[in-house]
């Protein structure tokens, strides 16, 4: 499941920010809803609806158990369509009704986008809570990891969320996997094989912790 997760900088408390992002993003939803829910017309979605599927408008009348009159009525937009109508295309043809009154196959259910926006909550509370000083930005990169990763309706657990940060942000807030130094017994006398890692090495510890204590303790300066 990949679901991208953006969010906005705040600078109140973490559990003022963390209100603030479930608010956002329901607010999201609610417009989302409204906004699709404002440009339906189910008259044209009914033509496309018996286009796509090559009937005559005599056998769509005739599924609906409606008159040719009727019909034309309906797709034309003279007359609202009665559900009882609908409920009889769908007996007769299976598909999803959502095509008609909304224009396109059923949305993601509300339940399901609930699920997903809980489990970005809680990954900011538990990245807030265990990488205190990690930019907002480094948060947003991280939860999307998460989500690319997790199953579609898993739970992410504290070692999930871990394992993400740690493939975003490399080794800048587990300087514990940073590998250790070469040791030059084992290059053989190969100086440019060991100073070539060892500037590899460097170049890591000096891009993952930039004028960092725990980079420091990496080098072991």
């Amino acid at each position: 499941m990949k679901m991208s997760f953006k969010l906005q900088g705040f600078d109140g408390t973490p559990e003022e920010e963390h209100a603030a992002e479930e608010a956002a993003m329901q607010a999201m939803i609610n417009d989302q809803t409204l906004a699709q829910a404002l440009s339906v017309k189910v008259h044209e979605n009914l033509e496309a609806f018996r286009k796509k599927r090559k009937f005559k408008k005599a056998e769509m009348a005739e599924m609906m158990g409606v008159s040719s009159r009727s019909y034309y009525m309906y797709e034309t937009g003279k007359r609202a369509i009665p559900s009882s109508a609908l409920v009889q295309l769908e007996a007769f043809t299976g598909a999803d009704l959502n095509e008609v009154l909304l224009g396109g196959a059923k949305s993601p259910k509300l339940d399901k986008i609930k699920f997903v926006v809980d489990e970005a909550i809680k990954a900011l509370c538990f990245l807030g809570h265990s990488y205190e000083n990690m930019p907002m930005e480094t948060k947003r990169a991280v939860i999307d990891r998460m989500f690319a990763r997790q199953p579609d309706g898993v739970k992410a657990r504290p070692d999930d969320i871990i394992g993400a940060v740690r493939s975003v942000t490399r080794y800048k807030y587990h300087p514990e996997d940073l590998p250790a130094p070469p040791l030059w017994e084992s290059y053989m006398g190969d100086q440019r094989a060991y100073e070539r890692d060892m500037a590899e090495r460097d170049k890591i510890i000096a891009e993952d912790f930039p004028d960092d204590e725990a980079g420091k303790e990496a080098s072991g300066n």
